[in-house]
């Protein structure tokens, strides 16, 4: 099967009718295309695409960025050519323009907002208008995302059913950036 999209919430469903009767017993070979999207979504597409097969292998021609990097550490076999790109779990959020944010550009945005306003007070409606896109809520949320980025590796790389739990651990820590 071909996935070429964002990772949202909108993809399982999706997903799932593709998976629709597949065989267990047989392999899955997915190829994977995608900016990223949210952490959360791709481990539930690649426990779900683990629960369809015997053994999941994702093709990486192009890039599986940061969701998609979860998705394809979740696989059995990795396909990777010399274009393929993977990223760092780096979690992503769909602005209310469309386009996408890493979390860690929201919350550097907020702080030096924060601070340039501090520091000139008269700044602040520049600010708000160029960080209208952008709530507290958003900014929470981003926070949170980065906080369980690590658990989202550790559960990724444990969804292939070859891999015991020593060998988890040390692949997470060896693919952990502090």
């Amino acid at each position: 099967m071909v996935l070429i999209d964002s990772l949202f919430a909108s993809s399982v469903t999706l997903f799932e009718e593709t998976l629709y009767g597949a065989d267990s017993n047989e392999d899955l070979h997915v190829m994977l295309a995608t900016p990223g999207g949210d952490g959360e979504t791709a481990l539930r597409l690649v426990r779900q695409a683990q629960s369809h097969c015997a053994e999941l292998t994702v093709i990486v021609p192009d890039q599986a960025k940061s969701a998609g990097t979860l998705f394809v550490l979740g696989a059995d076999h990795i396909y990777l050519g010399p274009t393929s790109d993977l990223g760092p779990v780096d979690p992503q959020f769909q602005l209310p323009n469309g386009q996408l944010a890493a979390a860690k550009a929201i919350i550097a945005a907020v702080e030096e907002a924060e601070r340039r306003i501090q520091s000139h007070p008269e700044t602040y409606l520049l600010h708000v208008s160029m960080l209208g896109d952008v709530n507290a809520l958003m900014v929470q949320q981003a926070r949170d995302a980065l906080a369980r980025a690590d658990g989202q590796l550790r559960e990724a790389l444990a969804c292939a059913s070859s891999r015991k739990d020593a060998k988890v651990n040390d692949l997470a820590s060896t693919l952990h950036a502090p």
